[in-house]
C-alpha cells in the first residue's frame, strides 16, 4: 500500500509547486504595486487556491489510488446484479440503487442489525457510495459517514440525516473474508467496520474484472 501513499504525496508536492508558480507573478510585481492592491491580490490568489483545493485533490486521489481489475470485465448489468445479490440474504450490509449508482451501508433499518449496532455502540454509519464507468470499466468509491444515536424506546439506531465525506485509505486489497462470509454473518458475531466492508466491495470488484479508484466526491 505504501505505493499509493507515494503516488498521493507526489501529487499534493505537484499542487503546492503548481500554487507557488502561480503566485510569483503577484511577488515579482509587489515592487510596483500599491499596499492595498497588493493585499487584493494576495487574497484573490488565496480565494482561488481554496476554491480549486478540493477539486485538484480529488484528481490527486482518483489517479494515486487506482486498482486494475483482475481478467476480463464482466459486463455492466451483471456486475450490478451480483452486487445487489446481497440483498437476498438479510445480512449486516444492504445495497441501495440510486441515481449515482449503488449505496452501500449499514442494514440498520433491520430490527436484529440495528440492536447489534446498538450493542457495539456503532457512533458513525459508513456509506459507500459507487459509481460506474462502464466505458472504461471503472468503478469509482466515494466514503461518507452519518451520525447516529441509539433509541432505547424503539430500540433502534436512529441515523442522522446528512452524510459527510470522509475518505477512507486504510484497506485490504485481498480480505481473509469475502462477500460470501459477510452475507452469511449473524448479529451476534460480526463486526461493525467500515475497512472491512469497503475492502471486500473491493475485492468482489476486482474480481469481476473492473477496476476501481477512490475520489473525494
Amino acid at each position: 500500500m505504501i505505493v499509493f501513499y507515494l503516488r498521493m504525496m507526489a501529487g499534493i508536492i505537484g499542487i503546492l509547486f503548481f500554487y507557488g508558480v502561480a503566485i510569483v507573478p503577484l511577488i515579482i510585481l509587489r515592487p510596483h504595486l500599491e499596499g492595498e492592491l497588493f493585499l487584493m491580490g494576495l487574497l484573490f490568489w488565496a480565494a482561488l487556491a481554496l476554491l480549486f483545493l478540493p477539486t485538484f485533490l480529488s484528481f490527486v486521489i482518483r489517479y494515486s489510488w487506482f486498482f486494475y481489475g483482475k481478467g476480463e470485465p464482466v459486463v455492466h448489468d451483471l456486475l450490478v446484479a451480483l452486487l445487489l445479490e446481497i440483498n437476498d440474504h438479510q445480512g449486516p450490509v444492504k445495497v441501495i440503487k440510486n441515481r449515482k449508482g449503488l449505496l452501500f451501508t449499514w442494514n440498520h433499518q433491520d430490527a436484529d442489525w440495528s440492536a447489534a449496532m446498538g450493542k457495539q455502540e456503532v457512533a458513525k454509519v459508513y456509506e459507500l457510495q459507487i459509481r460506474f464507468d462502464n466505458h472504461r470499466k471503472i468503478v469509482t468509491l466515494n466514503d461518507q459517514f452519518r451520525k447516529t444515536s441509539w433509541d432505547p424506546t424503539l430500540t433502534k439506531i436512529k441515523v442522522g440525516w446528512f452524510s459527510r465525506p470522509q475518505l477512507l485509505l486504510t484497506v485490504d486489497l485481498e480480505p481473509a473474508e469475502g462477500i460470501a462470509s459477510m452475507v452469511k454473518a449473524k448479529p451476534a458475531d460480526y463486526i461493525f467496520d467500515s475497512k472491512l466492508l469497503k475492502s471486500t466491495i473491493i475485492h468482489h470488484i476486482r474480481d469481476n474484472g473492473w477496476n476501481v479508484r477512490f475520489s473525494l466526491f
